[in-house]
């Protein structure tokens, strides 16, 4: 089993500077699976051959190793760029903030991959758990051809950045890195 950590977590406000705030591990760590488990949807963004940005919404789910799981085809253009570059950042906040109120939401960067074995095994247990009828879909063998093809993503995230202003200050962007062992 993969063992988490974060590292380098520090505090910005809204201009970039560092502000003097220390914030345990776990309290960030709190925050950002707190911020993903109440959203479902995602903004994933990629980069075309061309250099070009290019985003697409997709349903996701999560792990506690940091990993974010979407379904999608593989002849999107989101995931035709991520066969030429695996780089990819996601962004999670909820759907209709009332502006005024504590913002939050969360900025995730990393690489994507197409899971295989034990960790596709992962991923469609994590996706089945928190889309249930995606595994009635999945069973239909009356989908369409293309419905099929769809499949499964891991987005394994290296570093993130969240804006809590509740829990964690306000106008305070808080970054750390993601260690594995």
């Amino acid at each position: 089993m993969t063992i988490c950590l974060l590292a380098d977590i520090q505090c910005n406000d809204s201009s970039g500077a560092v502000v003097d705030q220390r914030l345990p591990a776990d309290r960030v760590r709190q925050s950002a699976f707190s911020i993903l488990n109440s959203n479902t949807v995602c903004s994933v963004a990629t980069v075309t051959p061309e250099g070009k940005p290019h985003i697409n919404a997709a349903y996701f789910s999560y792990s506690v190793a940091y990993e974010l799981f979407f379904l999608s085809h593989p002849n999107s253009v989101h995931c035709q760029n991520l066969l030429r570059n695996p780089a990819m950042a996601v962004s999670v906040f909820p759907s209709s903030p009332a502006w005024g109120e504590p913002s939050v939401g969360i900025q995730l960067f990393g690489g994507v991959q197409e899971p295989s074995g034990a960790d596709a095994e992962t991923a469609e247990r994590s996706y089945g758990l928190r889309f249930p009828d995606f595994v009635k879909w999945k069973a239909m063998s009356d989908r369409p051809q293309a419905a099929r093809q769809y499949q499964l993503y891991r987005f394994e995230v290296e570093s993130f950045k969240i804006l809590d202003e509740k829990n964690l200050g306000d106008s305070v962007w808080v970054s750390a890195s993601v260690l594995r062992t």
